[in-house]
Formats: C-alpha cells, sequence, structure tokens
C-alpha cells in the first residue's frame, strides 16, 4: 500500500544524514531533481514551498518533448490524489454550513432505490469515506478491467456503475474497524457530495474551495486559455503517456493543479494567509480528526495522512498526501509547528515523495 511505501521511504531517510553542509539551498533542491531529468526519470518537475512566510518555486526540465517552453509556478499537471484531500475539506465544508453531518450515514445520500452493504448492522458513514476505513476495496473490477486492457482506468466509469457494484458488494468487516486505501471510497464520497449540493463535483470543489483561496487554476477540465501550460504526461521511460478522465471516480483523482496554487492551499493550511468563512474552520476539522492506520508513526485524518511527530529524533509531525495518475505525479506536506510546507509537480509516473520528504527534511534542519 502506497502509504506504507512511503513511510518506509521517511524512516529510510531519518537513517541516512542528508548533505546539508555548505551548499545554498537552491543548489540543494537542485541536486534532488536535476538528476531525474537527466537521467529521463520525468522531463518536468516543480518544486514549491512556503518558508518563513514566503513562496518559492524551482523548476527544471521542459513542459513538452517537441518545445523549449520550461515548467515553472504556473504549469498545470494532474495531482491525481492530492484530489482526495479538497473532497474531505468539500465534506467537513458542507458539514459546516449543515448541508451534511461528518456521521451521516452513506445510504442517506444515495439515489432511491440504491443501497451501499452493511456488515453486522453497522452501516458506512462519509466519514468513513473520507478515512478509508469504510470496508470497500480500492477500485471496482470495471476499473480493474480497464487497466489491465491498458485503457484509461477511470474513464467511462459512471455512478451507476458504482451504485450497481454496492448493490452486490460484501463486506468482510465492520465499516470503520480497519483503515484500508479505496480510491472507491474517495470516488463515492466526491459523487454523493456532489449530488447532496445540486452541482458538478468539479462545480462543488470550485466554489467552496478553489474561488475562496483564488486557487484560478485549479480544477477538473483544463479549459482551452489554460491548454497552452498543460504539461504533456509521460512514462518513467520518457514515453507519452496519456492524461487520465475521471467521471464518478472524481472525488479520487480528478483534479489538476500548478505550484503557484499549491503555494496558496497550502499557505491557507499554515493560517498564512486567511481562508474566508467557514473555510477556515473546515481546513483544522480535516486534519484534527485521527485515527491509527496500523502502521507505525502513521495516522489518517479526513483525507490527509499524518506522520506522527517523534520526540526521539526530534521529528516534527508530518501531514501530508501524494498523487499518481498514467503520466503524472505529485506530493504536498505541511509541517505546521514550523509554518512551512513543500509540494513536488511532475510530469511523470516516476515517484517523487521521496524529494518532498527530502526538501522538508532541509527546510526543518534549516529553522531549529
Amino acid at each position: 500500500m502506497f502509504a506504507r511505501r512511503l513511510l518506509m521511504v521517511w524512516v529510510c531517510l531519518g537513517m541516512a544524514k542528508m548533505c546539508l553542509a555548505e551548499e545554498s539551498f537552491a543548489e540543494a533542491v537542485k541536486a534532488l531533481v536535476q538528476p531525474r531529468i537527466d537521467r529521463d526519470e520525468a522531463l518536468g518537475i516543480v518544486v514549491g514551498l512556503v518558508r518563513e512566510g514566503r513562496r518559492e518555486v524551482f523548476g527544471y526540465g521542459r513542459q513538452s518533448l517537441d518545445g523549449d517552453r520550461r515548467v515553472n509556478g504556473q504549469t498545470i499537471f494532474e495531482i491525481g490524489s492530492i484530489t482526495k484531500v479538497f473532497t474531505s475539506i468539500a465534506l467537513a465544508d458542507m458539514a459546516e454550513a449543515g448541508l451534511v453531518k461528518l456521521d451521516d450515514p452513506v445510504q442517506s445520500l444515495l439515489p432511491e432505490g440504491r443501497r451501499v452493504p452493511e456488515h453486522d448492522q453497522h452501516v458506512m458513514t462519509l466519514r468513513m469515506l473520507s478515512n478509508h476505513t469504510s470496508g470497500l476495496p480500492r477500485v471496482i473490477p470495471k476499473v480493474f478491467a480497464r487497466s489491465l486492457a491498458g485503457k484509461d482506468p477511470y474513464a467511462e466509469v459512471s455512478a451507476k456503475d458504482i451504485y450497481d457494484f454496492l448493490e452486490t458488494y460484501q463486506l468482510k468487516r465492520d465499516p470503520g474497524s480497519k483503515y484500508d486505501y479505496s480510491n472507491l471510497g474517495a470516488g463515492l464520497l466526491g459523487t454523493v457530495l456532489a449530488r447532496r449540493a445540486g452541482v458538478s463535483f468539479e462545480e462543488l470543489i470550485l466554489a467552496r474551495i478553489c474561488r475562496p483561496l483564488e486557487m484560478r487554476d485549479t480544477s477538473v477540465t483544463v479549459g482551452p486559455a489554460h491548454e497552452s501550460r498543460l504539461a504533456q504526461p509521460y512514462s518513467s521511460r520518457g514515453k507519452p503517456a496519456k492524461p487520465w478522465v475521471f467521471d464518478a471516480f472524481a472525488g479520487a483523482g480528478a483534479l489538476h493543479s500548478t505550484a503557484d496554487d499549491m503555494l496558496r492551499f497550502v499557505s491557507a493550511n499554515l493560517k498564512l494567509t486567511s481562508a474566508p468563512g467557514s473555510l477556515k474552520t473546515s481546513l483544522d476539522t480535516v486534519m484534527m480528526s485521527r485515527l491509527a492506520t496500523g502502521s507505525p508513526g502513521l495516522s489518517i485524518a479526513l483525507g490527509w495522512h499524518v506522520f506522527e511527530a517523534q520526540e526521539r529524533t526530534g521529528r516534527p509531525e508530518i501531514i501530508w498526501h501524494n498523487g499518481g495518475t498514467g503520466g503524472f505525479r505529485g506530493f504536498i506536506g505541511l509541517v505546521r509547528e514550523k509554518r512551512l510546507g513543500v509540494v513536488v509537480l511532475s510530469s511523470s509516473d516516476s515517484p517523487v515523495d521521496e524529494v518532498g520528504l527530502k526538501v522538508i527534511e532541509r527546510l526543518v534542519h534549516e529553522l531549529k
């Protein structure tokens, strides 16, 4: 499971001392990223960070193979599963508005005649979809079959497909009893929240999060006015990949964004900028609800994952999520006590989590 693999990366980083000595921060970031570009592991990578109240962006590589345009803070990337954080914030914000409650049964938001499975009369709630304790599997068989056939896995997977699957699926344990990462759960959450609000998933996220935070380049769809800034996706072997399209699984991974927009998001979560209205409370709500995942040092909030603080090593708490699609990878990490955050966006399917964690480690070291 991806969170446990990333936990191992974080543990290993603690065992190996970073070279922190004389090099400048910009040189340190370049040393982490440029070799990946040189080895053709990625065509373009952007690293954004917030420290001491200011934002910085470092871009490496190009936007596409057939052009010379360099990637920068305004380059648009698919952010994949980082979308799940936005879906959970929308849940918290709708709860603040009284449209739903975190512990509402999922069943209450489904179309008439549809059902979600129960186990020993234990019901599935919206909170459980958000913190991956619903008991639902990672995906439905149609997604798996499309992936095996080399197709875009989530395109043409509708709400009807999800509802039909839920009609016959039997839970193996009580909902809420165990953490198990589920794209299906996040997709279902986005679908039922949008249905309750009477808008599309994209409009839900734009209205409740992106417009209030002035994130003008964050959306599900990329319109004609923005297409020239969209990075082209590639495999880690440098072969062109196809963008992914989401339907009913939009809440699990459909968003596009830029480093500049994601740093606005980071700043709001660090309270360096003020989030308007109920959104300020919602940003806190999704971080405060914590459960153990079964992996030492790793807990799950609503949408966010959390590396717990370690007094022995002096490591602070890190709130984070990563994301990946067919030709993109991303990472976002926050250290609220130090008021710093990092975003890494890449137009390749090669993971960038280690880059994000090493940059965080460097920032924490410099602020001691």
